[in-house]
């Protein structure tokens, strides 16, 4: 599971320790997504969440595949399990008021994908009030 440790003074970052050969197969589905292969991309997603069914980045391109497929539900219920994945690895000593979770790091760039992914989805279906009340919420 990724988890988020303290680098530097309130500098957090995730350790995403996956399998030898996963990123592998991560870039073989976005090459194929790049060439158009839908049905071959969320076939790869889906083998490499077998696996590995914590790997937030994976979870989040299976969501922007679904939604470019109009497949909603099967979008958000994507991203908001990516994004559950990366909450449950924050330990209680981060601190959301003065803690950072810089994008320089690059193991933080799926969770905070992920984080903004859901943001989006939530503002188009609920309203930006209703969205930062729920995000807020999961934060705590």
């Amino acid at each position: 599971m990724p988890l988020l440790q303290e680098e530097s003074a309130n500098s957090w970052a995730f350790d995403n320790d996956y399998p030898e050969g996963t990123e592998t197969l991560f870039e073989e589905a976005l090459t194929c997504w790049d060439d158009g292969n839908e049905e071959q991309t969320e076939a790869l997603f889906k083998s490499l969440l077998l696996v590995v069914p914590n790997h937030i980045d994976a979870l989040h391109h299976l969501a922007m595949l679904f939604a470019s497929q109009g497949l909603e539900l099967e979008a958000y219920l994507s991203v908001r399990e990516a994004v559950r994945i990366g909450l449950e690895g924050i330990p209680a000593e981060f601190s959301w008021h003065t803690g950072q979770m810089l994008w320089g790091h690059l193991d933080n760039r799926p969770f905070l994908r992920a984080y903004y992914a859901l943001g989006l989805h939530l503002q188009a279906h609920q309203g930006a009030a209703k969205a930062a009340k729920s995000l807020r919420a999961w934060c705590r």
